[in-house]
């Protein structure tokens, strides 16, 4: 592949990859002579079709692969057919999604995707095996580092933050809490969304009794996280979840909060299968989560292992230097 200049197209949810889309954009600066940013695919008409083009969506990839461009590369960010079949329920949408995903993925000179669960989902599903050279797995994360001050003696207060979109499983986490605060009555809840009126409604539906309901900015979020023991993470069992390596675990995990999640999300089960300072459910059983959940409080937590634990976490999967290098040797290889 010619070295001299790739085209790299940014996404639409920019902010929220931030950290992604830099070191893919650092990392091809050290590979290509040249890298020029548009901010969409309708804005360049390069008339050499063998140039590179490094796109974040499957569909600009397919638009590109019908308008000639050969050299093309994809970061995946998600199984866009399953998650249009669990949001829509449009069995023929989902069906045209997953044609052109298979024909964009057989054609890729190079894939990068979020979780070792996504490329084995894609294998499995369109037959496809993908060369080591060929793709690098990267987790989403918008925090790179640990805050050293966040590790302190806490309360047990539990967050949740973001939207409260069903498959977040909002309403599952409420009752979850609801069951824990029956058995301790020293908790309370934290819920920083935008949808405030809404995540009121179900917590007062759900008679849960110590809670407070916010929405900051990202600049003084800091100051209510630092102020948590655990944080919600919790996802049903389905491939879009399955594969997803939700950003929330980096946030809350560099601020010192101790994660509640269901293994669904397999990657971060897999990869945080021998920390102590996490919180591992099996289903989203509420009696079940009740009991592991309670259990871990009564452990006595160690300060310094927890930083040391999450340090060393943050070190191997949320290291940006350390993609950059590895996605700069394989890019290398094409």
């Amino acid at each position: 592949m010619d070295k001299q200049k790739i085209i790299l197209v940014k996404t639409n949810n920019i902010m929220t990859t931030q950290y992604y889309y830099s070191v893919l954009q650092r990392a091809l600066e050290e590979v290509f002579d040249s890298v020029i940013v548009f901010d969409n695919i309708s804005q360049f008409e390069e008339r050499d079709k063998k140039i590179p083009v490094m796109v974040g969506y499957v569909m600009d990839a397919f638009r590109l692969l019908v308008r000639g461009y050969r050299n093309l590369m994809v970061w995946v960010q998600g199984v866009k057919a399953e998650e249009c079949l669990l949001a829509e329920q449009k069995r023929i949408k989902a069906w045209i999604e997953a044609y052109i995903e298979g024909q964009v993925l057989k054609r890729m000179k190079f894939c990068v995707f979020v979780s070792e669960a996504m490329r084995d989902f894609y294998t499995a599903k369109y037959e496809i095996t993908f060369a080591d050279k060929e793709h690098y797995i990267m987790p989403c994360y918008n925090e790179e580092s640990i805050f050293e001050e966040a590790f302190i003696r806490k309360e047990n207060i539990f967050v949740y933050t973001g939207s409260i979109s069903k498959w977040q499983c909002f309403e599952e986490a409420v009752k979850l809490y609801r069951e824990i605060e029956k058995q301790d009555r020293a908790v309370s809840l934290l819920v920083l969304t935008p949808q405030r009126e809404k995540a009121r409604e179900i917590i007062i539906r759900e008679n849960v009794e110590r809670y407070h309901i916010d929405f900051v900015s990202k600049v003084e979020l800091g100051k209510y996280l630092v102020t948590a023991r655990y944080g919600f993470v919790l996802r049903e069992d389905n491939p879009v979840n399955n594969v997803a390596t939700p950003t929330k675990f980096s946030t809350y995990c560099a601020y010192g909060i101790i994660p509640i999640f269901t293994t669904y999300i397999r990657d971060f089960c897999s990869q945080t299968r021998d920390m102590e300072y996490v919180v591992a459910l099996p289903s989203l059983n509420v009696e079940e989560g009740t009991d592991i959940v309670i259990e871990h409080m009564k452990k006595n937590v160690n300060l310094s292992d927890m930083k040391r634990e999450y340090r060393n976490f943050f070190s191997q999967y949320y290291n940006s230097d350390r993609h950059r290098e590895n996605l700069i040797e394989k890019l290398r290889l094409l």
